[in-house]
This record gives structure tokens, sequence and C-alpha cells, in this order.
């Protein structure tokens, strides 16, 4: 289970049926992890080939959602925007 927190580990199982969007067909869960610095979850959904049905714009979104974002330090957002950055496959 790579770096992946236990707590995260708790948060989702993805094999048993937990849903990666909201009721609206949203990716959501790439702010949630993105906003709290979570690259390791976000990391997991793509080694774990749960990234399937991320889109560019999802993650362009959460780099939006995250430049507003006060709850990490500027060094940490850095840090998540360039991997969120480095999912994008048309730059």
């Amino acid at each position: 289970m790579s770096d992946l927190e236990q707590d995260d580990a708790q948060i989702l199982k993805p094999k048993r049926g937990a849903k990666l969007t909201d009721d609206r067909g949203r990716n959501m869960i790439i702010k949630w992890a993105a906003e709290y610095g979570r690259i390791s979850f976000l990391k997991y959904l793509v080694e774990e080939g749960l990234d399937k049905s991320f889109t560019d714009s999802d993650w362009k979104e959460a780099i939006t959602w995250i430049n507003h974002a006060r709850k990490m330090p500027e060094a940490d957002k850095n840090e998540t925007i360039k991997y969120l950055e480095s999912n994008i496959k048309e730059k």
C-alpha cells in the first residue's frame, strides 16, 4: 500500500464499492485530496487504476480549487499543483 496514510485507506474502499464521484458525477475526490495536500492518496488512486474516469478538466479544476485554498502552506500548495499538472495529458 505505497505511502498512503492509514486513515485514507479507511475513508475510501473503492474495491468494495465506495464512490469516487459526488451525486452529480463529478470527481470531487481530486479536489478534496488536493485541498488537503494528500498527494499520496492521489498517487494511490492512479497506481490502483482508479483514475480511469479522471479527465484533464478534473485535474485543472483541482488546481484552480487549491489556488483559492488557505488550508496549506504555499510550499505544500506548489508541490500539490506540480503533481496535479503532471497528470494533465494534453498540455
